[in-house]
């Protein structure tokens, strides 16, 4: 006699009959199934209905049983979890395995920014590039400022979009510029998309995002008259007066200027190679590239090797804007504090000497040279960074660059020069 595919029983705690169908996979049988009938030949009909007429439900149910007796490897959990993903039933998910995903989104980001153990820092520096210590620290700060009350308590593996989301709806109500913003965004956003590239996490949670407008604060500058009168005046620092001179014509850094040595010097141009500030002391330059800056100026250069000449300390890096401390140059707040008292000897109104920083060299140069020279010329002096990669060729500067550039800098800025040597 055939089995029946199915078997029917009643349960001490219910006063329904109960059935449950064969795994034709199996041979075994599957969970039971209420009939909700009370008596034994309706429940009959009832289990035959169920089989005749509602195949999907038993396939389902023979699929369920099949899962849940089934044993699995963790590649075998990973793939259905994945799927699952890709079909849009979860967003993201963790093995209690001990892994990277189970570990504090907290201390990963946070550890993800330090320079002793990060893989990210590493690599970056392996390639070549250039990770300041300034933004690791910034951020550090920015995860410990701004995310620690979305991360708290949360595995990496549990962040999603609608974590991500939160920090947008929240920055959307902070009086903070866009570029700020931005900065803490990408503070999670760029270890998730390098956890991602590296296979740490299934889905890129960091992609598709529409960031804030940027917003840079519109430097002031001085006009060629209020520059000409400034360094007509007596300045209380003449290594101060040389560094703004240096700025003005050059286009450099402050950094930069600050981490000139007679090294750096060479007969009508300055060698960039390195930048200074407090936190790093002497380092590579903003871009992590030398240059050469040239500099027409008999006066200006004659100045440079005197103060490399007389630097006061003997040892150490003999900084040509060598301060009192040995191993120091001149902090920028001396050269903006000088660069301000002189603007106030040629009686600028208050508030406007306060918006002038000593920065604003370096637009006042780009203003001025931009129309006399091409941008790509002029990029290669000021060191800017764009979006667009040059070609090869493009990184060695021609003799006819050279001269189209100490002609520009010559016709701009020699009555400025003219004016400083007086």
């Amino acid at each position: 006699m055939k089995k029946l595919p199915f078997s029917i029983t009643t349960r001490a705690d219910s006063p329904y009959f109960y059935v449950r169908f064969r795994n034709e996979q199996t041979g075994e049988f599957m969970t039971w199934l209420s009939t909700k009938e009370r008596d034994y030949n309706r429940a009959v009909r009832k289990a035959w209905d169920i089989y005749n007429n509602e195949a999907e439900q038993i396939n389902r149910l023979s699929f369920y049983d099949s899962i849940k007796k089934a044993q699995y490897t963790k590649e075998d959990v990973q793939k259905f979890l994945e799927d699952f993903i890709r079909k849009g039933f979860l967003s993201s998910y963790i093995l209690n395995d001990g892994g990277i995903l189970s570990s504090s989104a907290f201390k990963w980001f946070i550890d993800f920014w330090n320079p002793e153990t990060s893989v990210y820092l590493h690599e970056k520096k392996r390639k070549g590039y250039v990770v300041h210590k300034k933004h690791v620290e910034n951020s550090q700060g920015f995860i410990k400022n701004h995310w620690t009350e979305i991360l708290n308590g949360k595995k990496l593996g549990e962040i999603n979009r609608f974590d991500i989301q939160k920090q947008f709806n929240r920055l959307d109500n902070m009086k903070l510029n866009g570029n700020t913003k931005n900065h803490i965004l990408r503070a999670v956003l760029t270890p998730l998309k390098w956890a991602y590239n590296n296979e740490l996490l299934t889905k890129d949670i960091s992609h598709g995002w529409i960031m804030y407008k940027s917003e840079y604060k519109k430097r002031t500058i001085l006009s060629m008259e209020e520059a000409i009168k400034l360094f007509s005046v007596q300045w209380d620092n003449q290594l101060a007066r040389l560094a703004s001179l240096v700025a003005m014509c050059t286009g450099m850094r402050c950094g930069e200027i600050q981490a000139l040595t007679e090294n750096d010097l060479g007969d009508e141009c300055i060698f960039v190679r390195h930048s200074y500030n407090t936190k790093e002391g002497l380092k590579c330059t903003k871009n992590g590239e030398s240059r050469t800056v040239y500099v027409p100026f008999p006066f200006v250069m004659e100045q440079l090797r005197y103060y490399a000449m007389v630097n006061i300390h003997k040892n150490g890096c003999k900084y040509i804007f060598a301060s009192n401390t040995p191993d120091k140059p001149l902090g920028q707040k001396v050269l903006l504090k000088n660069l301000r008292r002189a603007l106030n000897k040629i009686n600028m109104d208050e508030a406007e000497v306060k918006n002038i920083t000593f920065h604003a060299w370096r637009h006042f140069y780009a203003t001025y040279m931009s129309d006399k020279i091409n941008p790509k010329t002029l990029q290669k002096q000021t060191g800017h960074k764009t979006a667009a990669i040059l070609e090869h060729y493009a990184n060695h500067e021609t003799k006819e660059e050279a001269v189209t550039i100490t002609n520009a800098q010559k016709k701009v800025f020699g009555i400025l020069i003219e004016t400083a040597q007086q």
